[in-house]
């Protein structure tokens, strides 16, 4: 039995090893286009909000990482002579951005937008049991 074993790993091993490495490969670049894709949509933002996450975890370790990619800037820049973001595509290295978006720029009436609170307890009970009969009648008429 031992020795049939063996000839099926002999026979199906490398096989097997080629399959994994090919599925592994398919994995990375699955996980680097959908990376590429979040950066080319969200652009600086996502990036912004990484660096602003990173400094509230640990001020030191962002002061760290930002020195060390100062230096290695640098050094791409004495090494190759040219700065690196000239080795990469315009359109990635500057990403388009998108104007922000501003959501309540639409919401109308402009009472929902900045609304006024009165402490006149009674009128809001008043209003609250004008409201609900209002819905419990429209619920009743199979409205909503």
């Amino acid at each position: 039995m031992a020795e049939m074993e063996n000839k099926l790993r002999v026979k199906y091993m490398p096989e097997q090893r080629q399959l994994e490495r090919d599925l592994q490969a398919a994995d990375q670049r699955a996980a680097v286009q959908t990376g590429l894709q979040l950066e080319r949509e969200y652009g600086g933002q996502r990036t912004l909000e990484g660096l602003r996450r990173q400094y509230e975890a640990s001020p030191q370790a962002y002061a760290l990482n930002r020195g060390l990619g100062d230096q290695m800037t640098r050094q791409f820049e004495r090494l190759y002579g040219a700065n690196p973001y000239a080795s990469v595509e315009p359109q990635v290295a500057f990403a388009p951005t998108r104007p922000p978006v501003d959501y309540l720029g639409n919401v109308r009436p402009p009472e929902i937008l900045s609304p006024t609170y009165d402490l006149d307890l009674a009128g809001l009970i008043a209003r609250n049991e004008a409201a609900k009969k209002v819905t419990t009648q429209k619920f009743n008429n199979r409205e909503i």
